[in-house]
């Protein structure tokens, strides 16, 4: 890396600070408010910055590709590779984009060798910016991630012509072919299909990588090449699909997975420690799941060492092992108890226990430096949740707050806009939700008031529940937005439907999370799936869409992208739009002197009382690893 480089990362690696900051608790409401305001401040400087820097030729991204030196070409491939470490994925959908100009500055020099392993790398990034979101069918890269690791993989029966680098990105490459397929997922697909021709074809591939890997004439090819490694790791992908057995699909996969998995046990015995004891934790459930679907253990058991790992996991260690140990191990102990067990009085105090201490360990996560990994353990575990009312809803709005406090006060924020604005409609103008719901008169909305007010009410709180599982393009501070980024962050109100829909508790929030950014007249926002409807649903949504815009466009505390316009202003770009983006009913709302005025409250004195509440209590947010961030 050159010193620009180097710079742009260090300015990476400052802003994740601002994702989970710790604030004194001995700071007043003012001092609070004006340390969020600075951090805010701070957070717009690093952008502007970094910005700039990658406008700047030395950084590689705007150089031409006929004048990138070999030098020039080495340095942008040791940036990118920094950028996109495995756990720690420091900018990945800039170090995708780095691997695409090298891989087309490959093509132009025709060298073979730097465009397979360029391809791998395009893929491989591609693909972690793509994972979370094939859990819900948005395979809006999946495609291309395909294609990337097709070509490289294309030249598997040509091995023996390459390098030895070469081999081992051919091989990889081929056995990540499966990663360009539609992710399994339980997910609701009413509106993005689950492909199940795609599922087939991926799970045919995958059972295939072990046999294939382990002909003694392919690995003749390569023989310095760690085919050993390399079946434990395609073993490990036929052991995926224990989420099929868990829904009670597939059960053909039960004696192959099964197999897979005592494979893996035993490479990591013979490879390791000599006693079963240090096994990670990932592979000593592997190999008790499959044991369970096979017949060779009882479910007790299963229950049992999966409780254990749980309440004798280090609560306050953020390595993989601890991740699996404090977050997976009860997530699976859920899905277990939940779908296979007889429920029981001391089963259900376990998985109380287990909940609070799930709790506690994710809210202390170090959010700044792991935010693609914990995406991944939401994604996985959201559907496990019990489905108690209580547990679900509070389990949610937990995450929310725990790994993105601004979004979870937005949600707030937004929360209490549009029952200001709910109440305004039925007490101004309650005729219009007897014409557009199934209230069949005036006094018949009179007398449903409070159930009304409750559904706006939780209904702002969970509208946004779909970005904690983007969390690490939500989270980035340090530059502008890519377009690939953007094309997932409108993807957040349909992440949030699904997960919604998952659970009987909030399943009637699941449209206002749908439909809350797309416009009154249909031509626009987003997603293009959405449609209206005519119901008290579609009234919330109306007037959530104005609460989020109130909220987003004044907010001079925490929001660093846009300096905060007046609520005068604001109603005058309300009226402009008024049948366009947003529901004439609900501007009219604004329009009434005293609901403007109750509005002002609102985004003034409520705002900073929330930010007071989210950032000034250890009991809210827990301390994280990771030092606070002082007012600057």
């Amino acid at each position: 890396m050159n010193e620009l480089q180097q710079h742009y990362l260090d300015n990476v690696r400052r802003a994740r600070q601002f994702v989970k900051v710790i604030y004194s608790p001995d700071l007043d409401e003012d001092a609070l408010v004006q340390a969020v305001t600075d951090n805010a401040r701070a957070q717009s400087a690093i952008k502007a910055e970094n910005d700039a820097l990658l406008r700047d030729p030395a950084m590689g991204v705007s150089l031409p590709l006929d004048q990138l030196s070999q030098d020039q070409q080495e340095s942008i491939e040791d940036f990118a590779q920094h950028l996109a470490y495995f756990m720690r994925q420091e900018d990945n959908t800039l170090s995708h984009l780095l691997h695409r100009r090298l891989l087309e500055k490959a093509r132009q020099q025709g060298n073979l060798d730097d465009q397979i392993k360029q391809s791998y790398f395009c893929g491989l990034t591609l693909y972690y910016l793509n994972k979370t979101s094939m859990h819900y069918h948005i395979n809006l890269f999946t495609k291309q991630v395909r294609e990337y690791f097709a070509f490289g993989g294309a030249y598997l029966d040509r091995l023996e012509d390459f390098a030895p680098e070469t081999q081992s990105y051919i091989i990889r490459s081929f056995g990540n072919i499966r990663l360009g397929y539609d992710a399994l997922s339980d997910a609701d697909s009413t509106y993005y299909a689950a492909n199940e021709d795609e599922h087939e074809e991926c799970m045919r591939i995958t059972l295939a990588l072990p046999g294939i890997f382990s002909d003694p004439a392919l690995q003749a090819k390569a023989p310095q090449f760690n085919w050993t490694a390399c079946l434990a790791s395609v073993h490990l992908n036929v052991t995926t699909y224990l989420t099929l057995l868990r829904q009670k699909k597939h059960l053909e996969l039960t004696e192959p997975i099964y197999q897979s998995a005592c494979y893996i046990r035993d490479h990591a015995l013979q490879n390791g420690p000599s006693t079963e004891a240090v096994l990670k934790p990932s592979f000593q459930y592997i190999y008790m799941a499959a044991s369970y679907h096979a017949g060779r253990c009882t479910l007790d058991e299963l229950l049992h060492f999966l409780y254990e790992q749980c309440i004798h996991a280090a609560p306050d260690r953020y390595d993989p092992d601890s991740f699996w140990d404090n977050v997976y191990c009860c997530y699976y102990f859920f899905a277990y108890y939940s779908d296979f067990a007889q429920h029981t009085p001391e089963g259900d105090q376990c998985v109380d226990r287990l909940l609070l201490q799930m709790r506690r360990y994710v809210s202390g996560i170090p959010i700044n430096e792991y935010l693609s990994t914990f995406t991944q353990i939401l994604g996985k575990g959201f559907s496990t949740l019990p489905h108690q009312n209580d547990t679900v809803n509070q389990q949610l709005l937990y995450h929310l707050l725990d790994f993105h406090p601004p979004t979870f006060i937005h949600s707030q924020m937004v929360s209490r806009l549009a029952c200001l604005l709910m109440t305004a409609l039925m007490d101004l103008n309650p005729e219009y939700i007897v014409q557009h719901s199934d209230y069949a008169t005036v006094e018949d909305v009179r007398l449903h008031r409070e159930e009304i007010l409750s559904l706006t009410e939780q209904c702002g709180q969970f509208h946004d529940i779909g970005k904690i599982l983007i969390i690490d393009i939500i989270g980035q501070y340090s530059r502008r937005l890519f377009d690939e980024e953007f094309k997932l962050i409108q993807e957040h109100p349909y992440i949030g439907y699904t997960t919604l829909n998952l659970y009987p508790s909030t399943k009637a929030y699941a449209q206002a999370a749908m439909g809350h950014h797309c416009f009154y007249n249909e031509q626009g926002g987003y997603p293009a799936c959405y449609r209206r409807t005519d119901d008290l649903n579609q009234i919330i949504i109306d007037l959530l869409t104005i609460a989020d815009s109130m909220d987003a466009a004044t907010d001079n505390i925490g929001r660093n992208y846009a300096k905060g316009i007046t609520l005068e202003q604001l109603l005058k770009e309300f009226q402009a739009e008024s049948g366009v983006r947003y529901a004439p009913f609900a501007v009219a709302l604004l329009e009434h002197p005293a609901v403007l005025k109750e509005a002002g409250q609102i985004l003034s004195v409520a705002r900073r009382q929330i930010y007071r509440d989210v950032y000034g209590s250890r009991e809210t947010i827990a301390q994280a690893s990771s030092p606070p961030v002082e007012p600057t």
